[in-house]
This record gives C-alpha cells, structure tokens and sequence, in this order.
C-alpha cells in the first residue's frame, strides 16, 4: 500500500489509478494530451440540450425561503453552506452552525490569532467520517473543529508555499486534498494527512485561472461529491468518496472563450480577460452540483452576468436562464442536498416585483411575497424539475 500510495501516474497516485482501471477501461481512449489527467472525460455541449427561459415557475416543485438572522448576528456574503448534523455557513470569511429551526446559532472559532482562531477562512468541509469540521483559513492552514459541539481539535500547518489555495477536499479521515488555482509547485491539488505531511500532487497545471470571487471553485453535492472547477478551459475534476472518479468539459460552441486568452505564456494574462469581458463569451464554469445526479452549474457571461445551466442527469435536455445583479452581484448556489439547491439572497426586500431583474428572485416574490425583515439574508431552497 505505501507503493501506491507514493508513486504517480498522469500526477494521480497509483493507488487512486488502479482502482480506476478496474471500473472504467472502456473511457481511456484519450491521449495524455487531450486528458492529462487520464481520468474518463464527460463532454456536454450545454447551449445545444438547454432551452432558454424567462420564466421558472413550470420548471420548479419546490420552493421555500427563510432568514439566516437572529438578534446578534445578520449573514452577508454567504459563499458556502454544508448540511449534516449540524448546518454549516460560511458568511463573510466567518463560520457559523445554525439549525433552520432558528433554536440554535453559533459562531464557530472566533477573529483573532490565538488557538482556534483565524483572521477569515476560505473554504470549508466535513470529514468524511462527519466527526470534523475542517476550516481553510487566510494562511492556507487547516484549522479542526469538533462537528457535534465546535471546539477546537487543532491546526494543520502548511508550512511549504504551494501558492494561494482556494477550496479544500476531504480525501479521508485523515488526508484531504488542497485546490491551488495557480500553484507553485506544477499542480493544483497537493495531498496532506491532517499530521502535516504532504502525501502527494495531482491535477497538472496548465492554464492560468481567474478568480471571480463570486463563488468557490469546489463545491459538495449528496453522497460526498466534490467538484473542483478552475476558472479556466481546465476540465472540472469530480472526486467520489475520495476517489477521483471523471472530469467534465463544457463546451459552448461559439461562446466558448479562445485558448488564448488562459495563455501560460501571456505576459498579462489579465489584459486579455478584460477584453474577453466585452465580449459574448461564457467565461469560467463555476459551481458545478449534482442535485438527484442532475447537472446544475454557472457560467459567466457578458456585462457581469452569470448563466445558470439546469440539465437532466441524461444529458440530454434542461434549461438555462440569465442571473444579474441590481443590488447585489449575480445570484450563486452555495449547496445542494437531498435534491434541493440553496441560494443566499441578499438584496430580498428592496426591489418590488417590476424593478426584480433576476427570474429566480421574481419567483419568491411572486409566491412569497416582500418579507418583512427587508434587511436579512434569505436562503431560497428550490427544487428543479426538467425531465
């Protein structure tokens, strides 16, 4: 096992490949070139099976909205949002445990730079035994809290530079995976035991990525699905029980953007993507979920939108619609579970029904009407239907 463990094939460990080999042989047909990383590629061409829509009601059966508030503490700039036992928010680089019950709500460490504090996090997720909290601070430590109660366990270290890390990927109890969008080190996961250790590196880097700030590039869907997706032509890598399973690549036709512009070689890479900007491009995919082995993720568009794409697990149909943000930036998911996706909604109450520019928000309108706490940060929990 410890063979496996430390040799490496296409930048996966050996262990991971074999066990790959044994279910998926008949998808190794690309070259190293195409799939550097020799995993089987899925690619799905979203503008050709999604239909355009302007209106979500005949596509949603279920659609809830409740405040994330309580009398201390008002959530703003949710980025992500994890379900188990306890529910877990991510809310302005702070992180809180919450019961939608509204019994219970909970800082989770506190600001400062003493044992189990942090200055802000990054990213956030749930061992997969359930019994740790891991939280990816400012300085690309881990920090370790219990799940049930929310002491502090202790830090992980990271003492090489690897460069700015983004999003963390439970491997096992005891190993977890860190996204790197532009490494130091030649690739964007490098693997450490929650000893400190580096145990390995995988997803060789090649383009340059760019971050939008608006979402986190690994998101977690039901029966502990992560998917990384670099802000980049680089293909999404989804990982299944700490298995790297497939990756994903979207292709948009003509709006998909040039390679030129996510050049190595670029003296200013961000010279280009301005000018990519003003263009009808679909720029990065963003938030990629499997909501009931369905498919939802985004894209960003022209002036600042973002397109949310919405399609059947067969891939063969859906529907996509344009978010844009009047208040607040575009709208993004910050979870999926049990079918169900989660969107935060920060500017609830300040618009009426005529000035609401973006559909998903229209609908809660419609069906719910301005809330009373204009104020608050709303979770809206939808169900989408396009079979």
């Amino acid at each position: 096992m410890v063979v496996f463990h430390t040799m490496e094939i296409f930048g996966f460990r050996i262990k991971v490949i074999l066990l790959l080999l044994l279910v998926s042989g008949p998808f190794w047909g690309c070259s190293d070139r195409d799939n550097p990383n020799g995993l089987p590629l899925v690619v799905i061409q979203p503008n050709r099976i999604t239909e355009e829509v302007s209106n979500l009601s005949s596509y949603v059966s279920e659609l809830e909205v409740f405040p994330l508030v309580n009398d201390t503490t008002a959530f703003k700039g949710v980025t992500k949002l994890l379900i188990s036992n306890n529910y877990f928010i991510l809310s302005g680089g702070v992180v809180f445990a919450e019961s939608f019950a509204g019994s219970e709500l909970r800082k989770i460490g506190n600001i400062g730079r003493g044992p189990g504090e942090y200055l802000s996090i990054k990213d956030i997720a749930i061992s997969p035994d359930g019994k740790e909290l891991w939280c990816l601070e400012l300085y690309n430590s881990i920090l370790r809290y219990d799940a049930e109660d929310g002491h502090f366990l202790g830090k992980v270290d990271i003492t090489k530079d690897i460069g700015y890390v983004k999003g963390i990927i439970p491997i096992s109890p005891t190993e977890f995976a860190l996204y790197i969008p532009n490494p130091t080190t030649g690739n964007c996961l490098s693997f450490y035991n929650t000893n400190g250790k580096e145990t390995g590196n995988a997803m060789p880097y090649s383009q340059y990525n760019f971050d939008m700030g608006f979402s986190l590039p690994v998101a977690v869907s039901d029966d502990d699905i992560y998917a990384i997706s670099p802000e980049s032509k680089m293909p999404s890598i989804i990982y299944h029980n700490g298995i790297p399973e497939k990756q994903y690549v979207f292709d948009f036709g003509n709006k998909t953007p040039p390679d030129k512009y996510y050049s190595l070689n670029q003296d200013d890479p961000w010279g280009g993507f301005g000018e990519l900007f003003e263009m009808d491009y679909y720029k990065h995919i963003s938030s990629l979920y499997f909501p009931k082995d369905d498919i939802y993720f985004r894209a960003f568009g022209k002036d600042s939108s973002s397109w949310n794409y919405y399609i059947n697990k067969e891939n063969t149909h859906g529907i996509r619609w344009k978010s844009v943000g009047v208040m607040s930036p575009p709208i993004c998911p910050v979870a999926t579970a049990g079918g169900y996706v989660y969107f935060p909604y920060d500017d609830y109450g300040y618009l009426s029904l005529k000035d609401e520019k973006d559909i998903l928000k229209k609908l809660v309108i419609e069906r719910f009407g301005l809330p009373e706490r204009p104020r608050a940060t709303f979770l809206i929990r939808v169900k989408f239907n396009v079979q």
